[in-house]
């Protein structure tokens, strides 16, 4: 695929021109793959994202010693036990291990929260993250939707990577929905986040300001 891009920063290129992305065979829709990051460790968010992310876009699976392999790399490479990573060093880091060991040729491709909805509604899994605030997750439980409106959040926590899709069907269906890495062991493994709150949570700096897709070279 060639591929449009227009500079974001100095480390941030962006697909602009949509008309080049096909809508991709397998969806999280079709497939609801997730994974339980815990279970690999407490801080592989951005590991299990990604992975979450390549299982649902390319119909593969990732079994825990897959998984726990992909630790071991990424540990190596610069994986904080203490923190975690970043999205860039995880998705890279995901992407050369899957390309490997699962005989892909997958290819990663950042673009703007901008974006986020009309590749989500395209197919597509976008990995990003939120700067989880003080107030977010009494938001997510109290009705499984994110709709707090601009600057109702307090200060910064934590961040943490997750996947937005879009679903057909349920009653997130005319939301996006954000996928998290605790399925079976949270209440809201996916929850709701509404359109209209997109550009508040980016300005306010608890939406990630970019993500990441993934096509087939």
């Amino acid at each position: 695929m060639n591929n449009t891009l227009f500079k974001i920063s100095d480390s941030d290129w962006s697909l602009t021109d949509l008309t080049l992305l096909e809508k991709p065979e397998y969806t999280y829709d079709k497939l609801r793959i997730a994974y339980w990051q815990s279970e690999v460790h407490k801080n592989s968010c951005s590991l299990h994202a990604t992975i979450t992310a390549l299982s649902n876009q390319f119909n593969l699976h990732y079994t825990l010693e897959d998984r726990k392999e992909i630790l071991k790399i990424a540990i190596k490479k610069g994986f904080s036990v203490e923190w975690g990573w970043t999205m860039i060093d995880a998705v890279n880091c995901v992407v050369e291990w899957t390309n490997k060991n699962k005989a892909m040729k997958i290819k990663a491709n950042r673009i703007s929260w901008r974006l986020f909805r009309k590749v989500a509604y395209l197919g597509y899994c976008v990995v990003t993250g939120f700067n989880i605030m003080e107030g977010f997750n009494e938001d997510k439980f109290d009705n499984g939707i994110l709709d707090f409106s601009k600057g109702q959040y307090g200060d910064k926590k934590y961040g943490h990577l997750i996947n937005l899709v879009a679903l057909t069907k349920g009653k997130f269906f005319k939301r996006l929905t954000v996928v998290d890495n605790y399925v079976n062991k949270t209440r809201y493994n996916e929850y709701g986040i509404k359109h209209s709150i997109l550009r508040g949570l980016a300005a306010d700096g608890v939406l990630f300001p970019s993500g990441m897709i993934f096509t087939e070279q």
